[in-house]
Formats: C-alpha cells, sequence, structure tokens
C-alpha cells in the first residue's frame, strides 16, 4: 500500500478522493479531534495523524516523517489498531455525550415547565410589542404629592438624581433640579404611558412657568432593550434544535428572561393594566 492510500485510509476517504474532498473530511476530523475540543487521552495523537495525513494529501512534496511507512507489517498493524481502538472510544463517548442531549432536550421541551414557558414566551412577546408601540399612544398625567425625598445618588442616564416619594406610594428617581423646585411646591404632575401606566416624565408647575424632568431608573430608560429581550424566549420555543447552544439558550430564557418579564409585569400592578389595556 503506498502512502498516499494510507493517508487516505486514515481519513476514511477512497482511493479516488478529490482534495475538496480530503479539506472537507479534515475540517470534519478537526473539529471532532482538536485537543482543545476533545478530552480524550488519545486526542492529541489522532488530530496530529489527521494533520500530517491531510498536509500529504494536500501536497504530496511534503515531507513526512512521524509515519514510519519502512516499519514491518506487524508494528504497522499494530499503530493502525491502536488508531482504531482509539477511535472507538471517542467514538462511544461521543454518543454517550449525545445521548445526554437528547434526554437533556426531551426533558425540556417536555411536560408541564415546557407548556409553562410556551405561555410566558406568548405572553411576553405580546408584552413587547405592546411596549414597541406604547411611545406613540396618548399619555395621561396623574397628580401626586411629594412626601419625602433622599439623598443624591448617581443615576443610570443623569449624573446625579434623589428619590422621592409621594403620598401615593410612588418612588421616583428625578433630576437635582426638581429637588430644588419642590422646597416651592410639593405637588408634581407624572406622566404616564397608555397601556401600563409606567412614568415617563414629571411636570411642575412654580412661579416661573411649567417644567418638565425626566426620570431615572425607569423601564422607559431601557427602550427598546426590553422589548427585544421580552421576544427573545418566543424565537426560541419557535427554533427547537438538539444542541448544547440551544439548552443554554432555553435555560437562560426560562430562568433569567422570564423571570425578569414576571418581575416586570407584577410590579406596579403592570399585570392589572395589561388586561384591562390600559382603560383602567
Amino acid at each position: 500500500m503506498n502512502n498516499r492510500l494510507r493517508y487516505l485510509e486514515i481519513l476514511n476517504l477512497p482511493s479516488n478522493a478529490t482534495k475538496d474532498e480530503i479539506r472537507k473530511q479534515f475540517r470534519k476530523f478537526a473539529k471532532e479531534y482538536h485537543p482543545d475540543r476533545n478530552s480524550s487521552e488519545n486526542a492529541t495523537e489522532l488530530f496530529q495523524l489527521i494533520k500530517e495525513a491531510y498536509d500529504y494529501l494536500i501536497d504530496e512534496n511534503t515531507s513526512i516523517k512521524s509515519l514510519n511507512f519502512n516499519a514491518t507489517p506487524s508494528e504497522e498493524a499494530k499503530r493502525m489498531e491502536r488508531i482504531r481502538k482509539a477511535k472507538e472510544r471517542i467514538k462511544a463517548k461521543r454518543e454517550s455525550e449525545e445521548r445526554v442531549r437528547k434526554v437533556t432536550y426531551q426533558r425540556l421541551t417536555s411536560g408541564f415547565q415546557w407548556k409553562i414557558f410556551s405561555v410566558l414566551s406568548y405572553l411576553s412577546l405580546f408584552t413587547a410589542i405592546i411596549l414597541l408601540i406604547e411611545p406613540y399612544l396618548p399619555n395621561h398625567l396623574e397628580k401626586q404629592i411629594v412626601k419625602a425625598y433622599s439623598n443624591q445618588y448617581n443615576g443610570f442616564k443623569q449624573d446625579e438624581v434623589f428619590l422621592i416619594k409621594t403620598t401615593k406610594d410612588l418612588s421616583l428617581f428625578c433630576s437635582q433640579t426638581l429637588h430644588e423646585k419642590l422646597f416651592l411646591n410639593d405637588t408634581i404632575f407624572i406622566q404616564r404611558s397608555f397601556i401600563f401606566h409606567n412614568p415617563t416624565k414629571i411636570f411642575h408647575r412654580s412661579k416661573l412657568g411649567i417644567t418638565s424632568h425626566s426620570i431615572d431608573f425607569s423601564v422607559i430608560n431601557l427602550f427598546p432593550l426590553i422589548s427585544i429581550l421580552f421576544a427573545i424566549p418566543f424565537f426560541v420555543k419557535r427554533r427547537r434544535k438538539l444542541n448544547s447552544n440551544y439548552i443554554f439558550t432555553y435555560k437562560f430564557s426560562y430562568y433569567i428572561l422570564e423571570s425578569l418579564f414576571l418581575y416586570f409585569l407584577f410590579s406596579q400592578d403592570r399585570w392589572f393594566h395589561l388586561l384591562f389595556l390600559g382603560f383602567l
């Protein structure tokens, strides 16, 4: 058996394999047996052998020294037997990992947990769409009186903010300019969004006129990121795939994104406003 046929045998290719087929098979084996991806004890040796076979077959003038083709038939047979057993062990390990993935995938995409995820994914998508269109809907004003305010904090969108609390137990982070005006008049008008009644802006009336003030650490500061996050679980549900990336994405959506969605929904009575589409 000449050198070319022996190297083709290592790559599991026929004697008439083209260079394109050799490159494709090498990429497949390199991903499978690369030591960074494969923790088997024989992975390094197999990868070196595969790389050696590829280098020779692509350029047959390459000087190859690691394979001893002058070895006796019995020595070569032993070497090939070791390679065969190493491949079988790696294949068995890969099949075992695949079975674990299938069991995990089946468990995640069936049963009561999957039904909960499905319902929440549709609900969170609906909420995401509403959040996208809500800035273009009419707002309404609500009169409230500030009963207390705290010291300064570092803001999300503003350098310095302070926390105010109203007589209706609403807490808002506001700008420093509003803090100064509250000494003269503690009445404010809160602009709220149409559906979820999210506070979007504060208006204050004084002798100098009406001034508007932005709100920090609010849902509106996360627009449109929050809509994108809430829409992700729906697309995760729709694009089910049996691989490790999907399992990770599913768990992230179920435990992190859906928890964030539920917190959003049940804080400030947003579930109630959503139920009545903002009319109550």
